[in-house]
């Protein structure tokens, strides 16, 4: 088997591979997306305020005072912590 012949198999097969993947791929049923969970959408909400700033968090409907407390309290420590250090 020359050099040519044994790079055709490999092409060949690669190609066939991908074919297969991708039809499975496409087959995949996405009509029943999964609603993220509470503990999501607190971490996510944490993020947002914490780390990107702004007045916008993705998940209003779990926000209540006790995250926006405690989001505010460990702001105030990022900044003590980025003074000192």
């Amino acid at each position: 088997m020359t050099e040519e012949q044994f790079d055709e198999l490999i092409h060949g097969a690669c190609e066939a591979y991908v074919k297969e993947e991708a039809e499975k791929f496409l087959a995949i049923d996405t009509t029943d997306a999964h609603e993220p969970s509470k503990r999501f959408k607190l971490k996510m909400n944490r993020l947002f305020r914490e780390r990107v700033g702004g007045n916008y968090i993705p998940h209003p409907e779990v926000d209540n005072w006790f995250e926006r407390a405690r989001s505010r309290v460990i702001k105030h420590i990022n900044i003590l912590k980025s003074k000192n250090g």
